[in-house]
């Protein structure tokens, strides 16, 4: 609680008393804490490509390296690829701005389930067949109410990651069905899924994995070139449209992420 007190004073100026005024700051107190562990994050996050693009840049400049050299083109390729990750950090942070300031409007238009999951399975496809991984998708057709392009985005982070954890020989099932089969779902819903067999998320990170740059695994932002912020982007955008997204999982054995969507 913040107190402003103020000395009361008559029409002859003499003091006859004082005024307490406390005011609630504990929404406040707790915004400040949240940005300054969202600053503590983001500047490590652009700490360690910085620093892999400045070290490798700074070594060619002085001629240390050889550009031509085969370490010379490691350290290009290295930078190159740092830049790429700091590129899709920055587009995330500004995204989920967007989203949560409300400054992102959705374009809702009636469309086809079916449409959207097509689209999700052409372009993963590759991919997955160069991963050795196969795709399946279920999706009987549903007329729903929804921004196209914000959905595709959900579902095209869902199947991008269930990709970058899933071994070769494995399957990632695309589904889509009536909600009632979700928890705490009805028929006035669709229900979305993208199920693995992939390494799956622990219990304790289950809770927390639709958060600010949280990892399965600390190293995933490094090899895989995730940002942290995607499930982020996902859930504003799935609940923008008044619907819920959640996760299961079995270490070892794989997740399923799925999300709700009214139909109109």
């Amino acid at each position: 609680i913040a107190w402003n007190n103020t000395v009361l004073r008559n029409g002859q100026n003499n003091i006859i008393g004082t005024m307490s005024i406390g005011e609630d700051i504990t929404e406040r107190f707790a915004m400040d804490r949240m940005k300054g562990e969202f600053i503590s994050v983001v500047s490590h996050e652009l700490r360690t490509p910085l620093t892999a693009i400045h070290g490798g840049i700074k070594l060619l400049a002085k001629g240390l390296v050889p550009v031509g050299s085969e370490q010379g083109k490691q350290l290009l390729q290295l930078a190159a690829e740092h830049s790429q990750r700091l590129v899709r950090l920055v587009n995330d942070i500004l995204e989920l701005e967007r989203l949560e300031s409300g400054t992102s409007w959705l374009k809702k238009q009636p469309l086809n389930t079916q449409t959207l999951t097509g689209q999700v399975i052409d372009l993963f496809q590759l991919t997955a067949k160069q991963a050795g991984i196969n795709l399946k998708v279920f999706d009987p057709g549903f007329e729903i109410m929804a921004d196209g392009d914000r959905i595709h985005q959900v579902l095209t982070n869902l199947m991008d990651n269930a990709i970058k954890f899933s071994p070769a020989d494995s399957t990632i099932w695309l589904t889509v069905e009536s909600g009632e089969s979700a928890p705490g779902g009805d028929k006035n819903t669709v229900l979305f899924t993208v199920r693995d067999q992939g390494r799956g998320i622990p219990p304790e990170k289950c809770a927390k994995i639709f958060e600010r740059f949280i990892q399965v695994d600390s190293s995933d932002s490094r090899e895989k070139g995730g940002t942290g912020l995607g499930l982020t982007i996902c859930q504003n955008i799935v609940e923008q449209h008044g619907g819920f997204i959640g996760v299961k999982s079995t270490l070892g054995k794989g997740s399923c992420f799925y999300f709700t969507l009214p139909i109109n």
